[in-house]
């Protein structure tokens, strides 16, 4: 089965004493595994897996593959090693295959009948199972346990054995084969099916002991958003298929370099593997922050920024996990390590996350020693230090609420110690108390009022 990843849903939160916005992380994943893995592997190395300079100087930049080079490149993709007793039995499987093609096949037989008979032929002699995962050649030729995508490049390679024109066809989670004849017509196989060859046309069985035929028909499909994919692609579905199955598994140390190794040998596609090794990438190090590992994470995309460069997807994971990662340390009142972090990574945090991590940080800072001088009572010297805290976090809703709270203690620490004042009918004492509590807090309702019952209170008893 040709896979795609999908997208998983993961929050982070802030939980501590300041207003700060989440940031919301997204994990693509195959949707056979809806859940995480239960540990991850990062690569040590994040360069491709496979000897992509030794292969271009065999295939010259060609799309134009021979059968035996589609068989043997989708081994080597499927991570079968060169010569080994499994590479040299599929090898020799494929030979046997091929011959007893040649022997069902009459000289004359025209190109359906040969796109037929290939099909028949593969389900005689090697395919006996279906199984979803099971993209690698070399197992499909030992043990006929086979997917979509492993029966159509067995199929594409026997096809081109006898001069046939049959494209490999991607969809989201499924490949199949296009036959374009000479005569224009675009033949469906569907390779998951020994009855596969034009679906919808009958299919003549064997009569039974009692002289009755029997037909099969296979109902014609309609492959939604299918895209023909070129040698080169196809031959790379099968180290995607395996790296998807390693991302659900979290094994990235395999699955990174290996993606990395079908983006550097796809051509035609480029746009599109690096979308898929995104991907991965972004998933790893969204693992790392999952299993509370997020600098860890942050460590592997900088190695991955300075080898493939940056893109959207890596650029958008990055902040993310470095905002968050910022979070906690900030739950965890560790403002230094966010410091230090947010340094260490200056070179690829972008200039919002920066400024947002800096805002938080000022926040804390300024909000923290208001709280200390609102503690002694000293609200008027706290209110100075929540004033210039918003001149840096205009938004802070901590900083403001602190603010008004000190502004609030300090009026009725002054309106308390009017008392004595009044009561020795001291109005001149009382009101300069309140002229210099004005100058700090001028809108102050409560003082305000204070100082108007008082001038009336003077007026009657002068």
């Amino acid at each position: 089965m040709a896979k795609t990843l999908f997208l998983i849903l993961f929050l982070l939160f802030y939980s501590g004493g300041t207003d700060l916005y989440n940031h919301t992380i997204y994990a693509q994943e195959n949707k056979i595994n809806k859940g995480f893995a239960q540990s991850f592997i990062l690569p040590d190395s994040v360069s491709p897996l496979l000897d992509i300079p030794k292969f271009e100087e065999e295939l010259k930049g060609t799309e134009d593959f021979t059968p035996l080079q589609i068989i043997e490149y989708s081994m080597i993709f499927g991570l079968c090693q060169e010569n080994s007793p499994e590479w040299n039995s599929a090898i020799q499987k494929y030979e046997e295959l091929k011959n007893y093609c040649k022997e069902i096949i009459q000289n004359d037989a025209d190109e359906l009948e040969i796109g037929d008979k290939i099909l028949t032929a593969m389900y005689e002699i090697v395919l006996s199972r279906y199984e979803f995962d099971q993209t690698r050649i070399d197992i499909m030729m030992n043990t006929g346990i086979y997917n979509c995508v492993s029966s159509c490049l067995l199929y594409q390679a026997l096809a081109k054995e006898f001069y046939l024109d049959a494209r490999i066809q991607e969809t989201k989670n499924h490949a199949y084969i296009v036959l374009y004849t000479k005569d224009g017509q675009k033949i469906q196989v569907e390779t998951t099916n020994p009855y596969g060859f034009n679906p919808g046309s009958k299919k003549v069985l064997e009569a039974n002991e009692n002289g009755v035929t029997k037909y099969a028909v296979i109902p014609p499909k309609y492959y939604s958003n299918s895209k023909e994919a070129s040698q080169r692609r196809a031959i790379s579905l099968v180290a995607n298929n395996i790296c998807s199955t390693l991302n659900n598994l979290g094994e990235y140390d395999i699955a990174i370099p290996l993606m990395a190794s079908s983006y550097y040998f796809v051509q035609k596609e480029k746009n599109k593997s690096r979308s898929e090794l995104d991907t991965l990438i972004c998933n790893a190090a969204i693992y790392a922050e999952r299993h509370k590992e997020s600098e860890k994470g942050l460590d592997f995309l900088d190695k991955i920024i300075m080898t493939y460069g940056t893109t959207e997807a890596i650029a958008k994971t990055y902040d993310d996990i470095a905002y968050n990662s910022a979070v906690y340390n900030f739950n965890s009142k560790k403002y230094e390590l966010v410091k230090e972090n947010l340094e260490k990574r200056k070179e690829y945090v972008s200039e919002k996350t920066y400024k947002q991590i800096i805002s938080m940080l000022n926040e804390v800072l300024y909000y923290n020693k208001a709280v200390d001088y609102a503690e002694q009572d000293e609200y008027i010297e706290a209110v100075r230090i929540c004033q210039q805290g918003l001149a840096l976090v205009p938004g802070s809703l901590n900083l403001k609420r602190v603010e008004k709270q000190c502004k609030d203690n300090y009026a009725v620490t002054v309106h308390n110690q009017l008392g004595p004042f009044i009561k020795s009918g001291d109005y001149d004492k009382a009101l300069l108390l309140l002229e210099e509590a004005l100058k700090n807090i001028p809108d102050n309702k409560l003082l305000k009022s204070d100082k108007t019952k008082i001038i009336q209170m003077k007026n009657q008893n002068e």
